[in-house]
């Protein structure tokens, strides 16, 4: 009782001074909110709806049972998977760190999964896809796409030891008695919806955590953790801890960051942890997965060294394009029309329902 009431007493107080800090530091809180509302309606949207429809219609319809056929052997024999889960292991890796928890908990709903596999199986199923490495990491960090690919592969290696570890140490289930492969444009607008809500509260998180980064920077605790940890490369390397894109900021990055990086990426950041909770079923713990990531980034450390020897040799570019914008985009007015659609797609569904 005593430990429950100073816990409630801590929280209050951080409250306390979170509001007061949103009143006093309303500009930086107001930039921050400005620059993550860009960010969701300019990256985040266009490049994780699709991906969201696909994860709910993927599981809904049975596809991810065929996904993996090629793979049998190796999902059997090597990682100890049962094969129709190994498609999620893919498309987890492939498409962006919140689809697998999206995937895991859509196989929990319909009961094709229970909660304790899809809780472990989102201790490896988490990801950035190579896109994003290769574009944000590598040209965007080091100026070398290869760099980017080397980071990738780390990752996804640590994944493998990870999944391979698991799948013998916990009985991984899945429910045999699903059905057939089966999709129709009903599976489809349910896919859109669905999609829409994951992204709404996936875009409200991002811009929620930009106040606390935006209050946290402007007060110096990034500056000061740096002085404290005699750690080189600015401010940005801790940031991206908390906020994985703050990587991009980093000057003229040398070969020796390249397990911190990777590192950094296998962990995902902070911001992206509390999405993953925001889409994750209510029923799946996120406790392995926490406990599971400093492992894997530890392992991706590691990976990255040899990697990095054999496919980049003793070299690396000794300079960072990431004060360059390669492409500028703005996504403003498809991202917009697309919520639109959302909306009138839900407001059809409900008047559907009320008749």
């Amino acid at each position: 009782m005593f430990s429950h009431k100073i816990r409630n007493a801590v929280i209050v107080i951080l409250l306390g001074i979170y509001g007061v800090s949103l009143v006093i530091y309303a500009k930086q809180v107001s930039a921050g909110v400005s620059s993550s509302v860009y960010r969701c309606i300019n990256i985040i949207i266009p490049s994780l709806f699709a991906f969201m429809v696909f994860a709910d219609i993927v599981v809904k319809s049975n596809l991810y049972r065929i996904i993996a056929k090629p793979f049998a052997l190796f999902s059997k024999y090597v990682l100890g998977m049962p094969v129709d889960l190994f498609g999620i292991f893919l498309i987890s890796n492939a498409a962006g760190y919140p689809i697998g928890a999206k995937l895991l908990s859509e196989l929990e709903i319909t009961g094709k999964t229970d909660r304790y596999t899809a809780g472990r199986m989102l201790c490896f199923c988490y990801g950035a896809g190579p896109a994003f490495f290769v574009s944000v990491i590598g040209l965007g960090v080091f100026g070398d796409a290869k760099t980017g690919i080397v980071v990738y592969l780390s990752c996804l290696v640590s994944n493998i030891i990870l999944a391979g570890i698991m799948c013998r140490i916990f009985k991984m289930r899945v429910n045999d008695n699903t059905g057939d492969i089966h999709v129709d444009m009903k599976m489809i607008n349910n896919g859109i919806l669905n999609a829409g809500k994951s992204l709404f509260v996936l875009c409200a998180t991002i811009v929620f955590f930009s106040t606390f980064m935006a209050i946290v920077d402007h007060i110096g605790l990034f500056d000061a953790a740096c002085d404290l940890f005699n750690i080189q490369n600015d401010k940005y390397l801790i940031s991206a801890f908390f906020e994985i894109t703050q990587i991009t900021q980093i000057p003229i990055p040398g070969r020796n960051i390249l397990p911190i990086v990777s590192a950094i990426c296998s962990f995902g950041g902070i911001c992206v942890v509390m999405q993953i909770k925001a889409v994750l079923s209510d029923n799946v713990s996120i406790l392995p997965f926490l406990v599971s990531r400093p492992v894997c980034g530890i392992l991706s450390a590691l990976n990255s060294i040899w990697i990095g020897k054999f496919m980049l040799g003793d070299s690396l570019p000794a300079f960072s394009c990431s004060q360059k914008i390669f492409v500028k985009v703005n996504n403003f007015i498809p991202s917009v029309c697309l919520i639109l659609m959302i909306f009138m797609l839900k407001t059809k569904k409900g008047v559907e329902i009320s008749k």
